[in-house]
């Protein structure tokens, strides 16, 4: 099993200092993919190229880590299956469960599930890439204000990462699909924001400066 994950930081702002430790934690899931790609001749077992996450909602630092590294994880044809506990309306939930922008993919409706019953939250964050290494955290009853909780990363241990997945499996078992007055709600706000962002533009030319697109960096 690898060490316990000491957070040690100068930072004045704990969510920002938080969200470094995931990127940390995100950019050596990658590496430790990498490595076993090159061990095996690009031939990888498709169970270690499957990240699966517990969290206790789309508003967890380990789940925004994740969102920011979707398009390094696409690259590397990385599949997530993600069980949250709590699912309450925001811009991360709506991110999560839209085709166009979740992390998912196409197919969000197939690899969410919500870990409704009470009972189920006792569970424990938890991000696993197949058989190659896992990270685990504090119970999902967790305030998700109380910064800096109990985290382990097992970078190196397979034992731990196969008892991970097979957690994550049961817990995947006893969790719901997500209604699907989530998804239809989410699409509404979608077409709302085109609506209103055709409504700002009407009438300024295609080329006028003041249509610049936004862009977006990993970290």
């Amino acid at each position: 099993m690898g060490p316990s994950k000491e957070i040690s930081t100068t930072f004045d702002d704990s969510e920002k200092a938080e969200m470094t430790y995931f990127f940390d934690i995100l950019d050596q899931f990658i590496e430790i993919l990498k490595k076993n790609t090159i061990q095996t001749d690009n031939q990888v077992d498709p169970e270690n190229k499957t990240l699966t996450l517990v969290a206790r909602s789309p508003q967890s630092c380990i789940a925004k880590a994740i969102t920011k590294y979707s398009d390094d994880l696409k690259s590397h044809n990385v599949k997530l299956h993600i069980i949250f506990s709590q699912l309450t309306q925001s811009e991360e939930l709506n991110s999560w469960l839209s085709a166009q922008t979740s992390p998912c993919g196409l197919t969000p409706q197939h690899q969410i599930r919500w870990a409704k019953r009470a009972n189920l939250a006792d569970a424990h964050e938890q991000l696993t890439l197949g058989s190659l290494c896992s990270w685990s955290g504090e119970s999902m009853r967790r305030d998700i204000n109380a910064r800096f909780g109990f985290y382990i990363f097992n970078n190196e241990c397979k034992q731990t990462a196969l008892m991970s997945q097979r957690s994550f499996t049961s817990l995947w078992k006893m969790s719901q699909t997500i209604p699907q007055s989530y998804f239809k709600r989410t699409s509404l706000l979608k077409n709302s924001d085109y609506l209103n962002l055709q409504n700002e533009t009407a009438g300024l030319s295609v080329n006028t400066s003041q249509l610049i697109a936004p862009e977006f960096t990993r970290h």
